[in-house]
Parts: C-alpha cells; sequence; structure tokens
C-alpha cells in the first residue's frame, strides 16, 4: 500500500516511523508501527493509521509541502494538543517533526454513529476555551488582509459578491474588535470532519488552526459549517454559555462572525492551487451562503447589484 502513495509522501511516512524511539508513549514501543492504511485526510494534509506489533494505533498526519494557505505553527499545536489531552478533549500527541512537516498523535477509534448535536459541541467549545492560555492571537483582519492578497494573486479577478463583502466585513471586524471580548484558547476549524464520537465522548480534531482569540468565531465556525438552523443555533449557545434563553444580542453576534467565517472560508478556497478544485469548490451554492450571511449581519449590504 505505502508504494501506492507518491514518493516524497512515501518517504515522509517511512522517515517517521523511522523514529518510533522518540515517540513520547508512557510503555516504550517494542519496534516501529506499520501502516495499515490511509485515512481521509484535509485538502492540504494526508494522514494514514499506523500499527505496532502490540496493536497499539496511531494516526500519522503529513502536511503538504507547499501550504501558502495556512500559517501553521507546529509548536503551538503540539502545546495545545497537549493541553487538550490532559483535558480529555482531544488525542494525546506523541512525536513532531518540525522538518517532515509530521505529526504523530493516539488514534481514537469512532464510534459506529457520528452525530451532529449543537448541545455536545457547544459543551465540547466550552471546555476547550476553558484551557490554558497560549502565546499566539488569531488577528482575523490580518488574516483576511494575507488570504485576499493570496486570491488575488492566485485567481486573479474575483467574483463581485466576495469584492462588495470585503469592505463591510472590515467595518465589522473593527466594530467588533471595539466589544473588547476575552481571549481564549480556539480550535478555529471545529467543523464536523474534525469532531470525533469515541466512546461515546465528543473529541476535538486537527489543532493546526488554534490560537488566542474570541469564543464568536469558534462558534460560528460550528454554526456555518453545520448549515445550523435558528433553533439549532440558539441550542448551541444555550449549552455554550448555559443559560436557558438566547439574547437577540447574543444572536446577532453569532451571525455577525459567520459572515466572517463565510467570507474567509471563499477566500480560503479561491487559495486552492489547482483551478479546477477551486472552481469546484467556490461554487454558486457558497457564493449564495455569503450573500445570506451579508443579509443577517449587522452590516449595511444591497446586494450584488449588476454583473
Amino acid at each position: 500500500m505505502a508504494a501506492d502513495l507518491p514518493a516524497k509522501l512515501n518517504q515522509k511516512l517511512k522517515q517517521t516511523l523511522a523514529q518510533w524511539r522518540q515517540w513520547q508513549t508512557p510503555i516504550p514501543l517494542p519496534g516501529p508501527a506499520e501502516l495499515v492504511t490511509p485515512l481521509s485526510g484535509g485538502s492540504i494534509n494526508s494522514s494514514f493509521l499506523v500499527q505496532t506489533s502490540d496493536t497499539r494505533q496511531f494516526v500519522v498526519r503529513v502536511n503538504a509541502d507547499r501550504n501558502t494557505i495556512a500559517s501553521h505553527n507546529p509548536l503551538l499545536e503540539w502545546r495545545a494538543l497537549n493541553l487538550a489531552s490532559e483535558a480529555g478533549l482531544g488525542p494525546t500527541p506523541r512525536y513532531f517533526n518540525l522538518d517532515l512537516g509530521t505529526l504523530v498523535c493516539d488514534y481514537l477509534p469512532p464510534d459506529s454513529k457520528q452525530h451532529t448535536l449543537p448541545a455536545d459541541v457547544g459543551q465540547l467549545l466550552r471546555k476547550i476555551h476553558a484551557l490554558p492560555a497560549v502565546h499566539t492571537r488569531l488577528q482575523l483582519k490580518e488574516q483576511l488582509a494575507r488570504y485576499e492578497h493570496l486570491a488575488l494573486k492566485q485567481a486573479g479577478q474575483l467574483p463581485q459578491l466576495i469584492q462588495q463583502t470585503q469592505q463591510p466585513v472590515h467595518k465589522l471586524l473593527t466594530a467588533l474588535a471595539g466589544k473588547r471580548e476575552p481571549w481564549v484558547l480556539c480550535h478555529n476549524d471545529l467543523l464536523f470532519a474534525n469532531r470525533l464520537y469515541c466512546n461515546e465522548v465528543l473529541y476535538a480534531l486537527d489543532w493546526e488552526y488554534c490560537a488566542m482569540g474570541v469564543c464568536w468565531f469558534d462558534l460560528a465556525v460550528v454554526a456555518a459549517g453545520d448549515e445550523l438552523d435558528e433553533h439549532a443555533r440558539c441550542e448551541l449557545l444555550k449549552h455554550y454559555f448555559a443559560i436557558e434563553c438566547v439574547s437577540e444580542a447574543q444572536q446577532q453576534r453569532l451571525a455577525d462572525y459567520m459572515l466572517v467565517y463565510r467570507y474567509l472560508e471563499l477566500l480560503w478556497y479561491y487559495n486552492l492551487e489547482d483551478p479546477q478544485e477551486r472552481a469546484t469548490q467556490v461554487n454558486q451554492q457558497r457564493l449564495a451562503k455569503l450573500e445570506l450571511a451579508l443579509s443577517q449581519a449587522s452590516v449595511p449590504f444591497e446586494g450584488m447589484g449588476p454583473q
């Protein structure tokens, strides 16, 4: 199976497995792990299930060689993963190699049924945001400006809706910054693919985008990514804040950050290097979701206008 992998990817995987003596396990490994199967990975990384002779299983993630999209900080991710693991919120990290761009974590066998329950995700986010602080902050305005620059460089002309969204979103972020929300450790990518039920406990996976931020962006990622309706969004907020009733102000704050996420999400896809994949991902459905988010946020917007 390893022979079917691209040569460079296969080499990185083999080198990581060869470093088995450096993996930080409570009981020393009996020898190197062997590849069991590739796992479904993200758009820019590859993950593999491996197993040792004493049947311990791990996930090896290999980052893409060239990643112009993410600002990945492996040391930060390692720190956050350890904090999350100690709190029972994520898999235990065992090894990372900065030069190879690889990370090894314990494998969490998934339950047969994976739920999308706003109540569970709200509680998980509340626990994540209670973890100790780290030293890196997610500055959303700076991240958006970077994505905008890269998107124009990659794709040239962007859809009119994205161009029209730029100024309202930046104005909105300036206004939101004036709310002076507390900074907490955020996952920033807690989509369905990055959540996993194991033994009926919900865990957060793939912490590569983690950083200090405001709770609302993390909540908005879930609300937008899971396509939650108004009732489900209220359930998410109720269980996150441990309250009985969600205020209109809280619903509006979530809607504002959902716009920020929708805009960032589209820019992220525009930075994909494969034009065909970019065209597939950035489709009319995603643009419609962005326009809907604009209509629900507290920013003036008059629609797309003439094309």
